[in-house]
């Protein structure tokens, strides 16, 4: 009896002792974010994406779209939902998103604190993993502008906080629902992550698989159908409201198209040409000629190289729809590609580099010291990632689990697609919660955890 009385208040202790960590991980996150929200708060008056028009329009008439200057309420899949829904259930202005975007970042921080200590039980790698979340200058940055990745990155700390567990204690149907929700609404967060999401289901299959065919242990099929069924039927939904209103079965944005031709057009393809190419591109000319794309053929050549600057204001049919649009802007880079094969493989290499590369490009918003600080930083936590990854290397909960390759799936699944697509720095803030998880490997012991010894 007393040994059953000891053992209760062992596991009281140590639970007691674990909350007290993670409020005290959300207090410091609370405090560093609400601290850089306060400094930066003109910042989220912008609205580069027009995130916040979408939620006020949502507000106003209930549809997802944006409102006309004539007050005209217009259907859109031009943006995923998830972010300007959220946006849309207080007012957006400004201390209201400042609020979401701190609680948003702490949360994210709680996440990692808690993927890190399921898989190592040592709360120095998991207080370091939480700590290089709180201070990452990427995820700061995003945090004080009207944009998704403070949203994603919460996300993605919680995905990869439900993996660990279920590496370690296994997938039930009710832990793989969850997972699969999770990543059903990271897909409606940014639909880059409907690959990622595909990459953890086929991960979770082959590892099915292979126990399967050895037949030394149970791996459940669960959580592949599980996973699969919830965002297929996610993307199903999306793309079944996206027929009734925009009359096409979008399965992510009508935005692929632009973001193809800023990544793919002859302006950029000169300037990586060019002498200049490593430094800051300015795509101002990409602009003008742009907003001019139904005043030619921008599949041609001969379009961009016309000086559209002075050329009056842009002309747009009142037929054209953003289906339309999109597939114009495809088109064009597309036929692009085509003229410029050879240029086009050496702008997705420089994409890579501009979205991994730690020193950032000097530009008027950001001064030199900033950026050799940034440089600087990214230079030490690159560096802590690849200690971390020899040092994890025998823990089997981490790199040699579904969680390893969820992390590591994250990383192929934003190189491939903004190798192509658009690309800079704040691409990659996505990938920083799971690498943040690595990173802190540099000081785990040498020893395996209490939980996988016993």
């Amino acid at each position: 009896m007393m040994a059953s009385q000891a053992s209760h208040d062992e596991r009281w202790q140590k639970t007691l002792s674990q909350s007290k960590s993670i409020l005290a991980v959300f207090v410091l996150a609370l405090f560093v974010r609400a601290t850089v929200s306060a400094v930066s708060l003109a910042d989220l008056r912008d609205d580069p994406d027009a995130y916040r028009a979408i939620a006020k329009t949502i507000i106003q008439s209930g549809v997802f779209g944006l409102t006309g200057p004539d007050g005209e309420v217009r259907s859109i899949a031009f943006r995923p939902p998830l972010y300007p829904y959220v946006l849309s259930w207080t007012t957006p202005d400004v201390v209201p998103i400042a609020v979401l975007h701190v609680l948003l970042g702490s949360a994210t921080a709680v996440f990692i604190y808690l993927a890190t200590m399921s898989f190592s039980s040592d709360r120095r790698v998991a207080w370091f993993a939480a700590v290089l979340v709180i201070v990452d200058p990427i995820l700061l940055q995003q945090s004080t502008v009207v944009m998704t990745e403070t949203m994603a990155g919460a996300i993605v700390s919680a995905v990869l906080w439900q993996i660990a567990v279920a590496a370690r204690w296994g997938f039930s149907l009710k832990r793989s629902l969850a997972i699969g929700t999770l990543l059903a609404l990271a897909y409606l967060c940014r639909p880059t992550f409907l690959v990622w999401a595909a990459l953890i289901v086929l991960g979770l299959a082959w590892m099915a698989f292979r126990a399967m065919r050895r037949r030394d242990q149970e791996w459940p099929w669960t959580p592949v159908f599980a996973i699969a069924g919830v965002i297929g039927i996610t993307m199903a939904g999306w793309m079944f409201r996206n027929q009734q209103v925009v009359g096409h079965p979008v399965w992510a944005t009508t935005h692929g198209g632009y973001t193809l031709l800023l990544a793919n057009n002859p302006m950029y393809y000169r300037h990586l040409q060019s002498n200049n190419s490593g430094q800051a591109w300015d795509p101002q000319s990409f602009f003008d000629a742009y907003s001019h794309r139904y005043q030619g053929d921008p599949t041609t050549e001969e379009f961009w190289e016309r000086d559209w600057s002075d050329a009056g204001d842009a002309l747009f049919p009142p037929d054209a729809s953003e289906i339309d649009d999109d597939r114009l802007a495809m088109s064009a880079a597309k036929a692009l590609i085509r003229r410029q094969p050879v240029t086009f493989v050496r702008s997705c290499f420089s994409r890579l580099w501009r979205m991994w590369k730690p020193l950032p490009h000097v530009t008027s918003q950001r001064s030199a010291i900033s950026t050799l600080a940034v440089g600087i930083y990214f230079s030490i936590f690159y560096g802590m990632v690849v200690v971390g990854v020899w040092r994890l290397r025998k823990c089997e909960i981490c790199l040699h689990s579904v969680l390893g390759w969820a992390i590591l799936s994250m990383l192929l699944t934003l190189s491939a697609v903004h190798a192509v697509y658009w690309s800079n720095v704040r691409m990659r803030a996505p990938a920083v919660p799971g690498l943040a998880i690595v990173a802190a490997g540099c000081i785990y012991g040498r020893q395996k955890d209490r939980s996988i010894q016993q």
